[in-house]
């Protein structure tokens, strides 16, 4: 959610610095293209060809009834709203994050020309704002008694109570996106030149690197064998871990873009990441109906072992499948509104003036 702030709010300043204005329709037209086809070709297939691909004891559950609301509930994934509707009645519920994704994205316009227009009262807006998600993720965690941690001996209700009533919804997850806007802003306007001394790096190095491993291991305890239940410290994690754990990316990021990122430049920076992000988004949709089939036609009752947390069948499947996904759905998609954006229109010439047609190419800004 971060990075999607981030690279939001640096598109739409970038335009406002260009233009002084934002050509927002194209953008939600390029959003919705680069969305849509992949998000409804896995909900089609997950509906009306996966249940006549196998069988077994688990069938039922984790595939046809999911093909089921599919069949009922496939408009609100459609029109981006899923995520109001619980986990229990949601169709493909892995997909939550597009419509919470979308949602946000809607609203990062009014933040961004806040901030643009008059810096002080913009990000007094966004801090605001982000410190309401936060008193509201508190108070509902509070109140209803959830957890945003799998503890031991949670019971399947909490963490569907937890799905529904915070976890799924824009106004929980707005603080962490709201960083992002802000990061965008101080990584596009502060002053690049500017010299932080070695001393001080150690110190926000160290600082980052705690506020990373307490949001991160922090909740260990919550795994042991006996742990109890405390509201309040529930509370407390689900509205301060978005906090802790979006500086310390944040501080990540911006040591990365001033050259002092030590390991993680390099790292960052690789240049093959940009293969992945090529299909990264088709990764995303296509695991859970993988998990969903190999749970589904499973026969027997396995025993655990360490290298199961990383299944080398199961992650090539998904690299092939996305890949496949990308090139049949995706890719043509994109062909298909740059055709439609990416306009050439003759301009009507005199023939008495002109001799030969001027063609003016109207392209979009869009990136």
């Amino acid at each position: 959610m971060l990075i999607s702030g981030l690279l939001n709010a640096n598109a739409l300043f970038s335009e406002l610095d260009k233009s002084k204005r934002m050509n927002f329709k194209d953008k939600l037209v390029t959003r919705l293209f680069r969305i849509l086809p992949n998000l409804v070709a896995i909900i089609l297939f997950c509906t009306y060809i996966l249940p006549d691909l196998g069988s077994g004891p688990l069938w039922p559950l984790v595939v046809n009834h999911h093909a089921e609301l599919c069949k009922k509930h496939m408009w609100r994934n459609i029109l981006l709203i899923h995520n109001y509707y619980g986990f229990e009645e949601m169709c493909l519920t892995h997909t939550h994050q597009v419509g919470i994704d979308m949602q946000l994205f809607l609203v990062t316009p009014f933040f961004v020309y806040a901030i643009w227009k008059n810096r002080e009262v913009g990000l007094f807006i966004l801090a605001a704002f982000a410190t309401l998600s936060t008193i509201l993720r508190f108070w509902v965690t509070w109140a209803n008694e959830l957890s945003h941690v799998v503890h031991f001996g949670i019971p399947i209700s909490r963490m569907f109570r937890t799905a529904d009533l915070s976890y799924i919804l824009p106004t929980h997850r707005a603080t962490i996106y709201l960083t992002g806007i802000a990061m965008a802003y101080i990584l596009r306007y502060t002053n690049k030149t500017s010299i932080i001394s070695k001393p001080h790096r150690l110190i926000l190095w160290v600082l980052a690197y705690v506020l990373f491993l307490s949001t991160w291991i922090g909740p260990m305890n919550m795994a042991s064998y006996g742990f109890q239940y405390n509201n309040l410290y529930a509370a407390l994690y689900a509205a301060l871990s978005p906090i802790t754990f979006g500086l310390a990316v944040s501080y990540i990021i911006y040591a990365v873009d001033r050259n002092f990122g030590n390991w993680f430049g390099p790292l960052l920076t690789w240049k093959y990441f940009t293969v992945f992000t090529k299909i990264s988004y088709a990764v995303y949709l296509t695991q859970f109906p993988i998990f969903f089939y190999n749970i589904g036609k499973t026969k027997y009752v396995g025993e655990y072992r360490h290298y199961m947390m990383m299944e080398i069948l199961e992650t090539t499947a998904v690299i092939l499948l996305s890949i496949a996904l990308t090139l049949t759905v995706e890719m043509p998609f994109q062909k298909l509104k740059k055709a439609l954006l990416d306009i050439e229109e003759p301009l009507p010439a005199k023939p008495d003036k002109i001799k030969k047609p001027i063609t003016i190419s109207r392209k979009s800004e869009l990136g």
